[in-house]
């Protein structure tokens, strides 16, 4: 004896939550992988930096001026205020390329799991009329 369609079981509907939190997951790993690819430069620049000069010597850069006319011990500073001033130069470009890139990755998150969560709650009442 076959049951007719109007008579079997229809299955329970399952809830679109789970499968909407697993693409933001996905979603949330791929933009941090993209986001380690894209700033790898930048962020390994920084590290070198860091390492050559302390936090203070960094912030307190002044740029060097001209070119002494001396020699020996007033080259030597100039040069060493000249590297100084062109990496805390550098080290303050790499560091807003790197937060410019996570807020723009952030937002595109931001924007694609909430896009993600509405259509499960669209899906989620279509599921419940």
């Amino acid at each position: 004896m076959t049951d007719s369609p109007s008579t079997a079981a229809a299955p329970a509907p399952r809830s679109p939550w789970p499968l909407a939190l697993l693409v933001a997951a996905a979603m949330g790993l791929l933009h941090m992988g993209v986001g380690l690819v894209l700033t790898r430069s930048s962020r390994g620049d920084l590290v070198s930096i860091e390492q050559t000069w302390t936090p203070a010597e960094l912030a307190g850069a002044e740029a060097p001026g001209g070119q002494p006319e001396g020699t020996g011990i007033e080259i030597a500073a100039w040069t060493r205020a000249q590297r100084l001033w062109n990496d805390a130069e550098r080290h303050a470009e790499r560091r807003a390329q790197v937060r410019a890139l996570q807020i723009a990755l952030w937002a595109s998150f931001a924007l694609q799991a909430g896009f993600v969560g509405w259509l499960a709650l669209r899906a989620g009442q279509r599921r419940a009329r």
